[in-house]
């Protein structure tokens, strides 16, 4: 239905919107609704032939699929106020960034927001990671393409100040160009989240300067769930019979499916090498008793953020300062030393990282093995070991997303 409170412009645009993206009414009139950002009585003017429909034809002329521009004037409406001819200039200034025609589409969905931004800012947010990030022209343009959106934040209040945040904690220019190159996401965390993952890691009982180590070698594990690695330190410690410094030095670990590569993997190993006591994850992790979550880390992630943003000692810090008092405590139930296991499961790439094939393969000329090992069978093992072990997985699934 065409909302009511709609002027004549404004019916005459959803109507295009309709006929030309494939919208419904509804889809349409919330679109027009979103885009009129005036005061209540001063109800902006559409020209649906004049304006909006140029537009659409030179997003389709840049390339875009009709579901692609659907996508983009659903996400962004206030596109619909502007200028076809303004298009043009904003995509000149990403074709300078290394963005290709054919990356056009993915990124203005991802941000379409990019056609609101000038091309005097776009310029000055990809000089900042050249000059001040250190990036090459490639990386530029990796990054642009991954996380348009950082063409957007502003340099002094966001990203300056997170690459003051990330020295403090022990990134040098050439570790920080390399993470963003790696993991552009970093730049779009907050300096709380990054504090806060900083600070839980600490309570497995990490030192700072293990943990510093562990983030610039996957700067991933910003991103993820406190619960999703405490979960994946217990297989490393239970399953796998590795302590956690294991994870300091292959922190891509954490990387992988508990369900789909770690589990199966170690339980096919340990059941070719008869370590039967290790094939199933042990039923009693579906009653765990898991600590709560340390609330003393958010005051002092809050006091360590204040400073950054002050900007005074921020740049000066060093890695270790944001500590979490009292140690380890608060990470996941982990008792004891883990005991040895028949497999050797601290050589991560021969097991983890290699193809199903090449994972068979390599443990067919494993000690105690000793014969050809098939896909097939490792398949067929894998669908049982899933089914076997589906209530104890739900457990970790639950515990992962905060659903203890």
């Amino acid at each position: 239905m065409v909302p009511r409170d709609l002027s004549a412009s404004g019916r005459e645009t959803v109507g295009l919107l309709v006929a030309e993206l494939g919208m419904t009414e509804g889809e349409a009139g919330e679109v027009v609704l979103r885009s009129d950002d005036n005061l209540p009585g001063e109800a902006w003017e559409y020209k649906a032939r004049g304006v909006v429909a140029p537009l659409l034809e030179e997003l389709r002329r840049l390339g875009l699929t009709r579901d692609e521009v659907r996508r983009v004037i659903a996400a962004c409406p206030t596109l619909i106020r502007r200028k076809a001819a303004l298009v043009p200039a904003k995509v000149a200034v990403l074709a300078e960034l290394g963005v290709r025609p054919g990356q056009l589409g993915r990124l203005m969905v991802k941000f379409p927001q990019v056609l609101n931004l000038s091309e005097e800012s776009l310029r000055g947010s990809a000089r900042w990671l050249r000059e001040d990030a250190g990036l090459s022209e490639a990386e530029v343009q990796r990054v642009v393409v991954s996380l348009p959106r950082v063409l957007s934040y502003s340099i002094p209040d966001n990203l300056a100040r997170k690459r003051a945040a990330l020295g403090a904690l022990g990134w040098g220019d050439g570790e920080f160009a390399r993470t963003v190159a790696k993991f552009p996401q970093v730049l779009g965390l907050s300096l709380d989240n990054i504090a806060a993952q900083y600070l839980h890691l600490q309570a497995w009982g990490l030192p700072p300067p293990q943990v510093s180590q562990m983030v610039q070698g996957y700067p991933c594990l910003l991103g993820y769930r406190p619960r999703t690695l405490d979960v994946k330190a217990l297989v490393l410690t239970g399953m796998l019979g590795l302590p956690l410094a294991a994870a300091v030095r292959f922190p891509t670990y954490f990387g992988y499916s508990l369900e789909k590569r770690v589990c199966p993997r170690a339980a096919f190993a340990c059941h070719l090498l008869g370590d039967a006591d290790r094939v199933d994850v042990p039923g009693e992790w579906t009653a765990l008793d898991w600590p709560p979550l340390r609330e003393d880390a958010e005051a002092v992630a809050a006091e360590w953020v204040d400073a950054c943003l002050d900007g005074g000692g921020a740049g000066g810090r060093r890695a270790g300062e944001l500590r979490l008092p009292g140690g380890g405590a608060g990470g996941p139930p982990l008792a004891g030393p883990p005991p040895p296991t028949a497999f050797d499961f601290s050589v991560f790439a021969s097991w983890l990282t290699p193809t199903d094939a090449r994972f068979c393969e390599r443990l067919g000329r494993a000690p105690g093995v000793d014969r050809e090992v098939g896909v097939d069978e490792f398949h067929q093992f894998s669908a049982q070991w899933r089914e076997r072990n589906a209530e104890v997985l739900r457990a970790m699934t639950r515990v992962e997303r905060g659903r203890l």
